[in-house]
């Protein structure tokens, strides 16, 4: 009987898990690295319900870079600004309860 008790603990307490991990909001990030912020700083773009929404707008964002921009990578973009600097821009989309600012 205490076999199926820590069973039956165990799964309500799995269920608790996955039922939160759904539920978290996603956060679609764009990190800018320029001559203007050398250090380069993560901005908030748009906070969502779901990973697949987030997902949906990174792809808008990656889909249509600037003209001056040279894709580097997915997501990753390098661009040639008009006094000749570098700038660095990416996207990403994470999980609410990370925050790459910190």
């Amino acid at each position: 009987m205490n076999k199926i008790k820590k069973i039956m603990g165990f799964a309500a307490i799995l269920i608790g898990f996955v039922t939160s991990a759904d539920a978290q909001n996603w956060v679609l990030y764009q990190y800018v690295e320029s001559k203007e912020i050398p250090n380069g700083h993560w901005f908030i773009l748009e906070a969502f319900p779901s990973y697949e929404l987030c997902k949906t707008e990174w792809d808008k964002q990656v889909s249509f870079p600037a003209a001056n921009a040279k894709k580097v990578d997915k997501g990753e973009f390098l661009i040639k600004n008009e006094d000749g600097s570098t700038s660095w821009m990416s996207y990403k989309c994470l999980p609410d309860t990370i925050d790459p600012r910190k």
